[in-house]
């Protein structure tokens, strides 16, 4: 994507922490499968920060953008090193171990959510940017995403759900989404982004109950431009609750449940509370998890339209339009 928009790249090595917040560190040390993995990538890391030095010597940028995640520490450690000037930016209310770690010598730390609500836990050079959205995603077309799905069919009709659990998917949902699809695609039309590993499974289930083709899409991987036609055709989202997808949903103005991964990513529980005590989304645990559960709650939600409309008003509060021009000030900024 970057050689496609006339960019320069250049690929590092990198390791990351597997961990699972609800243990001990005693509990994680003994988990020996991931402890195998993490002194691996120890490694890996020290190899990406080798690799970076040498690339930042050849680029020789005035300043470094570190956009969290265990990819961006090498090349920060790096920066450091060749006294470049940082900026982080942290999308998630809960930040992970590298942004913690490069918050400490960064001279901006760019935050997704308000200042506040980040405490002690990445310095005092905090700056609230939001969360940047990718302008592709804000023109989607409901018509064309309805003929995306289900082709040239009839008016919308039924309520639309489309369920999203990121490039992967999300496993716990789409189980339980099959679980219930006879009795969900009664009542709603379902365009479902499963993964690509779980496309033909689900494909399957939908031949196997006989659901038809104008109630149930599945797609593996969708890029912007067709989730942007799916977004724009959906009444209600199913998500997790990653901070780049709950900036999209803000910007676009839509109602959403949020299931969010509690096992291997505790900064989305986090993300889902905080907008749910502010009445910007309807929330529900992936512990017990069920077809039947999951029915129940889409079902109370369309019986309430007032409070669907609520939802997206309170959530669309959250929406930073120009958060990518603040990032950019502030780079410009630091660069000088």
């Amino acid at each position: 994507m970057a050689r496609q928009a006339g960019l320069r790249f250049a690929g590092i090595s990198a390791g990351k922490y597997r961990r699972n917040p609800g243990r001990s560190l005693a509990q994680n040390l003994a988990d020996l499968p991931a402890t195998a993995l993490n002194v691996r990538d120890v490694g890996l890391t020290t190899a990406g920060v080798a690799q970076s030095l040498r690339i930042l010597r050849r680029f020789r940028p005035d300043v470094v953008f570190a956009k969290g995640g265990f990819v961006a520490l090498p090349v920060a450690v790096a920066a450091k090193i060749l006294r470049i000037p940082v900026v982080a930016h942290e999308s998630d209310v809960s930040p992970g171990i590298g942004s913690k770690m490069v918050s400490k010598w960064a001279k901006v730390m760019a935050v997704g959510f308000p200042v506040e609500l980040y405490g002690d836990q990445l310095g005092d050079r905090l700056l609230f940017t939001g969360n940047p959205v990718r302008q592709e995603i804000l023109s989607g077309d409901s018509q064309k995403g309805l003929e995306l799905a289900f082709g040239k069919a009839k008016a919308k009709a039924d309520p639309v759900l489309l369920v999203v659990g990121g490039s992967q998917g999300a496993l716990l949902i789409n189980r339980a989404i099959l679980e219930g699809l006879s009795e969900l695609t009664q009542r709603y039309r379902v365009i479902h982004v499963t993964g690509q590993h779980h496309q033909a499974e689900a494909e399957s289930r939908a031949r196997e109950l006989k659901i038809p083709t104008g109630r149930y899409h599945a797609f593996g991987f969708v890029d912007a431009p067709t989730l942007a036609n799916l977004y724009a055709a959906s009444d209600l989202v199913i998500s997790r609750a990653g901070a780049n997808t709950i900036a999209e949903l803000a910007a676009l103005r839509k109602p959403v449940l949020l299931i969010p991964n509690s096992q291997m990513a505790a900064h989305q529980v986090v993300n889902a509370k905080r907008l749910d005590r502010a009445g910007a989304v309807e929330l529900l645990s992936e512990e017990g998890l069920s077809g039947d559960k999951l029915l129940k709650t889409v079902a109370a939600l369309f019986d309430k339209p007032k409070h669907l409309q609520d939802l997206a008003d309170k959530l669309a509060t959250f929406n930073t339009p120009d958060a990518a021009e603040r990032i950019a000030r502030a780079l410009s900024e630091v660069a000088g």
